[in-house]
């Protein structure tokens, strides 16, 4: 689940409603294609890496429907409220051994989904900045042969 969240963003529930059918449409860069319905009833589309899907297929392959089904109700998928606790046992437990209380305050679903949005920004400005700096240096000696086109002629 962790893995999951942090990788794609996705909301708990989003997460949840995930069939083990829809992990199925590869695209040409090696992504699974799973349409997601948000808040509203807007869908969007998320990537989850192929490497990330067979992980998901193996935890979930004694499950009929879901990627994380309820044991308490085969065929169901495991509630929120199940998820939340996991992940503060979790916290807890990781703080005990560092010795510390960071994870229990900020090892939360929202937060994947939000450093999931952070390192997507810095890609996207990456790739940006790249281009940019492309297109000074591409202008930069343009400007600079012309100059030296212009003395030729001149």
């Amino acid at each position: 689940m962790i893995k999951l969240l942090s990788n794609t963003g996705l909301r708990i529930h989003e997460a949840l409603k995930i069939t083990k059918q829809e992990l199925t449409y590869v695209d040409e860069d090696k992504n699974v294609i799973l349409k997601v319905i948000r808040k509203r009833n807007k869908k969007r589309i998320v990537l989850i890496p192929l490497e990330l899907v067979k992980q998901l297929k193996e935890y979930s392959k004694n499950n009929k429907t879901y990627l994380f089904e309820s044991k308490r109700k085969s065929g169901t998928p495991i509630s929120i409220r199940t998820i939340q606790r996991r992940f503060n046992k979790l916290a807890r437990k990781i703080d005990e051994k560092e010795n510390t209380n960071i994870y229990s305050e900020n090892l939360k679903p929202r937060n994947l989904r939000h450093s999931f949005a952070i390192r997507a920004l810095k890609n996207q400005w990456n790739k940006l900045c790249e281009g940019i700096s492309w297109s000074w240096k591409h202008n930069h000696y343009s400007n600079i042969h012309k100059s030296e086109r212009k003395r030729n002629i001149g």
